[in-house]
């Protein structure tokens, strides 16, 4: 669908913990895997970052597995997995949805949403704090 990617709304909590990264220090950058059936997606995911995260670089890939990070913050267990995999001292912050429900791994620090989002704060902090540290246990 023409604008899909575009016209996404912010999600308020992933705006939270996107400020929460750049107050302890983090420089965020926008990763995002590009759907090789659907070429527009490219464009309008740039789009979007371009109203919503002005300034803020941002990498299209076809694995995310690729690009080095010490924080990864998804929501997709499928993209998490291979980066995981090949970052044995990186850690995720996974933003809960229906699709992500059961995921589980030692790295992954789930983000609850809405009016629960305050109960992961503690959770998200601690995992900042060893991505620094780049510690694994």
């Amino acid at each position: 669908q023409p604008g899909f990617w575009r016209d996404l709304p912010e999600l308020a909590d992933g705006f939270k913990v996107l400020h929460i990264l750049v107050d302890s220090g983090f420089q965020p950058m926008v990763l995002t895997k590009g759907p090789v059936k659907t070429k527009s997606a490219w464009t309008e995911k740039v789009e979007w970052c371009a109203e919503h995260l002005p300034g803020v670089l941002i990498t299209i890939t076809q694995d995310k597995s690729l690009v080095y990070g010490r924080i990864l913050f998804d929501d997709w267990p499928q993209y998490v997995t291979p980066w995981l995999e090949k970052r044995p001292r990186g850690r995720v912050l996974m933003l809960d949805q229906p699709w992500n429900k059961d995921y589980e791994h030692p790295r992954v620090t789930r983000v609850l949403r809405g009016e629960e989002f305050e109960r992961s704060l503690s959770a998200i902090e601690a995992t900042l704090h060893l991505a620094k540290e780049g510690f694994t246990p």
